[in-house]
């Protein structure tokens, strides 16, 4: 009962990763206790902070995806290993900027002052 609540439980993506986890088995015929290590070990690794950065700096927004998306994908999933600390609101301010591609929402975000805040930025890239 608590494996299938578990794995009703999952989005679709955590729930392909730990059907690979638990290769040659299948998620589905995994005991809990299973389910449950091979969770946490994966989800408990040491993160390397400078490939974690490398990995947020390369970032771009997608041409389907809103200025909104963006943006939590930066700060909720992105940045949450790098360790920027006190710095954080504004690496995401210049990370969001710079993940732009070129044209008017880019331009108009240029000409601000430096001390624009992430949240007036993207309040800028909405409107124009």
């Amino acid at each position: 009962m608590k494996r299938a609540v578990l794995l009703n439980g999952l989005s679709e993506e955590t729930f392909k990763l730990l059907d690979d986890l638990v290769l040659p088995e299948k998620a589905e015929t995994t005991a809990y206790e299973d389910l449950i290590k091979q969770l946490d070990g994966y989800f408990s690794q040491e993160k390397l902070v400078l490939a974690e950065r490398f990995n947020f700096y390369s970032a771009k927004k997608g041409k389907t995806e809103s200025y909104s998306e963006y943006l939590a994908r930066l700060n909720k999933g992105l940045a949450v290993y790098c360790e920027f600390g006190p710095f954080l609101k504004r690496v995401l301010r210049d990370k969001f900027i710079t993940g732009l591609e070129a044209g008017p929402v880019l331009d108009k975000l240029l000409q601000e002052k430096v001390d624009v805040t992430v949240e007036k930025a993207l309040q800028i890239a909405h409107l124009s």
